[in-house]
């Protein structure tokens, strides 16, 4: 570890005694993130949708998902918009082909999309994030 003037961090990233690590209460640093206690999921309902197939044989994807909102009063505006949430999923997941949901580029391209969609439908609150706990194509 090499010494500096007190006022400075060493190389390694440890502050000099009696100094505050270089995270503790700096604008965006860790200590700034999130209170856990403001996170609320919310959990929507189970979805099983025809995906567009374009052949004899149909295919199905099934998607649980829950949306990560700040504080009750932004979920409790979710789920009064429930519905209108449910629906633009619909729109977007049944124009779907099944080649779309290869890998984790495709569920990630669907987070993406359902979370535009949901901040769309209940504008101006706001989702933080969409988490997919379940999703199975057949």
């Amino acid at each position: 570890m090499q010494t500096r003037a007190k006022d400075e961090i060493v190389s390694d990233g440890v502050a000099p005694q009696g100094q505050p690590p270089p995270s503790a209460g700096a604008a965006g640093g860790p200590a700034a993130a999130e209170d856990p206690d403001d996170i609320v999921f919310v959990d929507l309902p189970d979805l099983l949708i025809n995906l567009n197939g374009g052949g004899a044989r149909l295919r199905f994807l099934k998607i649980a998902t829950a949306l990560e909102v700040e504080g009750e009063d932004q979920a409790e505006i979710v789920r009064r918009f429930v519905p209108r949430i449910l629906d633009s999923y619909h729109m977007y997941l049944r124009a779907i082909r099944p080649e779309e949901l290869q890998g984790s580029e495709g569920v990630y391209r669907i987070k993406e999309e359902l979370l535009a969609r949901t901040n769309d439908a209940i504008r101006p609150a706001q989702v933080r994030n969409v988490l997919v706990r379940e999703l199975l194509v057949q």
